[in-house]
């Protein structure tokens, strides 16, 4: 389209040149008047073409908009995958509070198991033997003594309940 009106143009310049040769005296007004023609057509077909070009962008970017933006179910996984992490960090924070708890009654039983093997002692062995039976065995005296710690520990844990 540009190209036939350059054309049409450019043949309008040629016949008005030969008659510009011929009549000397009339070839600055009718080069006006070519120039006024040619610049409006030229600027016609510039204005149609440039609108062509800005739709096409236009509807490109629409387009490349459309593919960019996040779908319905990414939005869906995204939520679910937040509650998930929130359930879990829940999860972790009660194992937190039980491992400490774990850890704290280890280390009670621990110093109480402690407090109560330096508070009985058992005698030492010498002593042991002479005061025992020959028929009773010494892991059953062991047996016996690891039992005694049980119950006073049980007994003061009761107390502290």
């Amino acid at each position: 389209m540009a190209l036939q009106g350059l054309m049409w143009a450019l043949q309008s310049l040629d016949v008005l040149w030969q008659e510009a040769n011929k009549a000397n005296l009339q070839l600055n007004p009718v080069v006006e008047a070519l120039s006024l023609k040619l610049g409006k057509c030229i600027e016609k077909t510039v204005h149609k073409e440039m609108d062509k070009l800005s739709d096409i962008i236009k509807s490109t970017i629409t387009d490349q908009c459309n593919l960019i933006s996040p779908t319905d179910s990414i939005d869906d996984t995204v939520s679910t995958l937040k509650k998930v992490a929130a359930d879990l960090s829940k999860s972790i924070d009660i194992a937190n509070t039980a491992t400490m708890q774990i850890s704290d009654t280890a280390h009670s039983y621990k110093e109480a198991l402690l407090k109560t093997k330096a508070i009985v002692t058992p005698p030492p062995s010498s002593t042991r033997t002479h005061q025992m039976a020959p028929h009773i065995k010494p892991d059953l005296i062991h047996s016996i003594d690891k039992k005694a710690r049980q119950i006073l520990l049980d007994s003061a844990m009761g107390d502290a309940q």
